[in-house]
């Protein structure tokens, strides 16, 4: 089950009386807030609805901090529609409203595995500011690892952070030694003694046992999750050791815990720094505590529940970051992504960010993905009546709606262009078909790993300079590629003298609609650049098929069908080896060899088919002399290799190869 809208009306930083709507069509989402533009307040609207549940035992209604302060609306309301088809759930100043939604079992369910960080939040993994040692305590029993659960006696199951509940509420209050009933009625099965003092000192004891126990395996099973984590985050040479925990003692004089102390064990190229805020620099102490959150989530959340009935997709799991990258380097935020879709791809994730670069990074890795989609925020203003009837001025967030929520930037703006010329906007539509052809060329060259000469002012490489890139990239291609794309760089070429410049002038003088319409369509042509290559390959892959179907092919047509295997196996590995492993730099793109090389010393997690392949010596041998050296003996290549180098490299009965996923 998946979240399909979020609506807000008077939450925050959105006032009434208009609701605003967040189409979230039960996809992950990548929202880019400027400060100020109302971002948080999704992260808070999210945040309170799923606090407000039976499961969660804080249900309350919206109060004045809830409340738009600027709004004269008296109302306030959060309201989520489920994409099971049912009527949206409302938490709001209205109690039977609010009492429905705490009480709603989808809600329940979605509470128990709903994890919201913030850098606030995560700062408290850092204590970047203090001296002394990193004291996780509080954060690891009440946050990361709160939902731990742990069998007790009599098959109950309890978490952790009730476990720890339990044994300070087994400490008595005031001067006196009594005891909520509660804890007589649970412990007098077992403490013998009749002495009033020693039956609380039985109760506090037991208690503190069972949470000391529990709270010792759930760090046992933490570290190895967390140094996985901490690998998919791109985080080398850091791992973590263990964690020094020695146990709650109860401090009879003061009636109150001593020990509550969780001290990080990590190692850093071997090296043990005793106090990691010293020696660790701000990246990695923000990598160390991300592994640490969402290893902890994804250990503890439990599997689907099987109340909501049969047809179900199980509860919803809900993962909502905002601004959690901050103190990483923007090199090493991407590894997030993929992390995010290997481990978390059963849930609903909500990143947030005001950092314009990152999202755009983020927006380029995702931009193909079906999973993903991402909207915009700014500050902006609406006008609303004062008490005394007259026009006043409140902040508003602005949403775009439009472009911007497409993944695709190049798609986006050609959607604007050709609204723009639709209206007869042609000088407008002109400008925006410009901006789409140049993310267009920016978009190729990041793809495809295409050199173009560096500056350090991103603003000063002129779209000719990516031109020029994709140009000559395409001029090394086989003449395969060079015929599919040869007409389409001319056309460019054409349109980029006569329309696509002038047109970003002030005066571009007279503009021809048919011109214009067609620069459009070869823009579009080519914001499908990225994709081309990889929509050729079923086409590619069938002939292939065709040629072993053969019952005696011709040698040149089994010469030809490897070359064709070989181009399809070259232009996908590079895509699946992005991110996943490292290579020496070097002057200019890598070849293809390197990233074949580099791929098979490394192994790094990821399709299981592409893991199965690498320990596999005799095909890895046989991808090696037929697609990977520059030479292969052509004299002795038979129908039966190239079925075996097919059976290796393509999946069983599709088109596609390994390293794309199904």
């Amino acid at each position: 089950m998946k979240i399909k809208t979020l609506t807000l009306n008077n939450f925050r930083a959105f006032p009434g009386p208009a609701p605003v709507t967040i189409d979230l069509a039960g996809k992950n989402l990548l929202v880019y807030g400027e400060n100020g533009s109302g971002k948080s307040s999704i992260f808070h609207a999210l945040k309170y609805f799923f606090s407000n549940s039976d499961r969660t035992f804080l249900y309350r209604l919206p109060d004045e901090s809830a409340r738009n302060q600027y709004s004269s609306d008296p109302s306030c309301s959060i309201a989520i529609k489920f994409d099971d088809g049912t009527p949206a759930l409302v938490w709001s100043s209205d109690v039977r409203a609010s009492v429905a939604t705490r009480r709603d079992t989808r809600v329940d369910e979605a509470a128990l595995r709903a994890s919201f960080l913030d850098y606030r939040a995560l700062l408290k993994t850092n204590f970047v500011h203090g001296a002394g040692q990193i004291n996780l305590f509080d954060v690891i029993v009440g946050t990361i690892l709160a939902d731990y659960p742990v069998a007790i006696a009599g098959g109950e199951t309890r978490t952790l952070i009730e476990l720890y509940a339990d044994a300070e509420f087994a400490i008595p209050r005031g001067d006196s030694l009594d005891y909520p009933e509660i804890v007589e009625d649970y412990i007098g099965a077992y403490v013998t003694s009749n002495n009033h003092s020693d039956r609380v000192l039985a109760a506090i004891d037991k208690f503190r046992r069972d949470f000391n126990n529990a709270l010792r395996a759930a760090l046992n099973d933490l570290v190895p999750v967390v140094n996985d984590f901490l690998a998919g985050l791109s985080a080398e040479g850091l791992k973590l050791v263990g964690f020094e925990f020695d146990s709650l003692v109860y401090n009879r004089k003061l009636k109150k815990f001593d020990g509550a102390t969780i001290f990080p064990r990590v190692t850093a190229e071997s090296y043990a720094p005793r106090v990691l805020q010293t020696f660790l620099n701000e990246s990695r102490l923000s990598a160390l505590g991300l592994a640490l959150y969402l290893a902890g989530r994804f250990q503890v959340v439990p599997a689907n529940s099987s109340e909501l009935g049969a047809g179900n997709t199980g509860p919803l799991k809900l993962l909502v970051l905002d601004d959690v990258l901050m103190g990483i380097d923007h090199s090493n935020r991407l590894p997030l992504l993929r992390l995010l879709e290997q481990r978390f791809a059963d849930w609903q994730i909500v990143l947030l960010t005001h950092d314009r670069v990152w999202f755009e990074m983020a927006r380029h890795e995702i931009w193909s993905k079906s999973a993903w989609s991402c909207l915009e925020m700014f500050t902006g203003s609406i006008t609303q009546s004062d008490g005394g009837g007259a026009p006043v001025s409140i902040h508003c967030p602005t949403i775009h709606g439009d472009h911007h929520t497409s993944l695709s930037l190049p798609k986006g703006l050609l959607e604007h262009a050709a609204r723009f010329l639709e209206r007869g906007h042609l000088a407008a539509a002109g400008n925006y078909t410009r901006a789409a052809y140049e993310a267009a060329l920016r978009t190729t060259c990041h793809e495809f790993g295409i050199p173009v000469a560096y500056n350090v002012d991103q603003r000063r490489i002129k779209a000719d300079v990516f031109h020029g890139a994709v140009a000559e990239w395409l001029s090394n291609k086989p003449q395969e590629a060079r015929s599919e794309f040869g007409d389409l760089m001319k056309e460019l070429e054409f349109h980029r003298g006569i329309i696509l410049n002038p047109l970003s002038h002030p005066f571009p003088g007279s503009i021809n609609r048919g011109e214009l319409e067609s620069a459009l369509r070869a823009v579009e042509r080519l914001s499908e650049l990225t994709r081309a290559g990889l929509s050729q390959n079923p086409r590619r892959i069938e002939f292939v098929r065709a040629i072993l179907g053969k019952s005696a092919p011709m040698p040149e047509e089994l010469i030809k069908a490897l070359a064709t295997l070989k181009s399809v196996f070259e232009s996908t590995l590079e895509s699946y080896c992005r991110g996943k492993i490292t290579v020496t730099y070097r002057k200019g793109r890598p070849s293809f060899a390197t990233f074949w090389s580099a791929l098979k010393r490394q192994n790094p997690p990821g399709e299981q088919i592409v893991n199965v392949l690498l320990n596999n010596p005799a095909q890895v041998a046989l991808i090696d002399t037929w697609l990977v050296a520059e030479r292969p003996d052509l004299a002795t290549l038979d129908r039966a290799t190239l079925r075996k180098l097919t059976q290796a490299v393509i999946r069983d009965g599709g088109l596609k190869t390994i390293f794309e996923k199904e």
